[in-house]
């Protein structure tokens, strides 16, 4: 899934782009990816669920700074 990441909170100036494949991270005190601060940035993930069926779905985050 396409990834970008920004060296701010603001998701401003032109990120970092790569392709993860799962949304599942636990960097503690380490940064998120090479060229990356490891304090004070923004991540986007764009991709799809699909859904095996219809019903309905809850998300859930964890996150100490927001989501």
């Amino acid at each position: 899934m396409p990834t970008s990441y920004y060296n701010n909170e603001k998701f401003e100036g032109a990120p970092l782009k790569k392709v993860v494949e799962n949304i599942d991270f636990d960097w503690q005190n380490d940064s998120p990816t090479e060229g990356i601060n490891y304090e004070n940035y923004a991540i986007t993930f764009e991709g799809y669920v699909r859904a095996p069926f219809t019903a309905r779905y809850t998300f859930t985050t964890f996150a100490d700074d927001g989501a």
